[in-house]
């Protein structure tokens, strides 16, 4: 058990409920403040501790951050384990992970991932891919396209290279969306993205070009 200072009394909590109450208050301060503006006295007097306690959890602030991250990436991989389930359609499941992401990005996900890539080391971003398993945007949807090649749905071009080119136009998307207010990042937007990945942008198909 640890010893918490809240509200000038002393209080009791288990490791793991500690452990989740800092990361939870810590998530709140870093997307509400940013990684360079929250220190560990904020954090730990947002979660009702002493700071020594906060350091009994985690080895400093870019350790918390990153377990920070971890949880949302788990989040992240979940989440479009649900939006997928049950779909058969290779089009539909390519529509509902681009609109999927097209959420994420305009969450707090996408400052808390920015930040991770701008101010956590090299080294520690390493070791939270090794605990999520070396954690790969591309492996989640791998198995989709997998199927998709087998059942014809997909020509047979590497598999890798498809997957490459379907991230390319998501984030293609993303950077025009940051530079053009206007710019919206829509559900239709998804779709029409995901039309034009499969069928390409030509007013004829593939195969009556080949023919012509």
């Amino acid at each position: 058990m640890n010893k918490h200072q809240v509200n000038g009394s002393t209080t009791e909590l288990s490791g793991s409920d500690g452990r989740e109450r800092v990361l939870r208050e810590a998530r709140a301060l870093f997307i509400q403040r940013g990684f360079a503006e929250v220190s560990m006295q904020q954090i730990a007097n947002s979660a009702g501790m002493t700071k020594a306690a906060l350091y009994y959890h985690f080895r400093n602030k870019e350790d918390l951050f990153a377990n920070v991250v971890r949880h949302e990436v788990e989040r992240f991989i979940s989440g479009v384990a649900v939006e997928l389930d049950g779909i058969e359609l290779f089009q539909e499941q390519l529509k509902r992970f681009a609109v999927f992401v097209f959420g994420k990005i305009r969450s707090d996900f996408s400052r808390l991932m920015s930040d991770f890539h701008r101010h956590v080391s090299d080294e520690c971003q390493r070791q939270i891919r090794i605990q999520e398993g070396d954690f790969d945007p591309f492996q989640i949807v791998r198995p989709y396209f997998d199927r998709a090649k087998a059942a014809g749905d997909l020509r047979e071009i590497d598999t890798d290279v498809a997957i490459v080119l379907f991230f390319a136009m998501i984030g293609g998307l993303f950077k025009i969306s940051e530079e053009k207010t206007d710019f919206l990042l829509t559900d239709e937007l998804a779709e029409t993205l995901v039309d034009v990945y499969l069928h390409g942008v030509g007013a004829k198909s593939r195969d009556q070009t080949l023919s012509a």
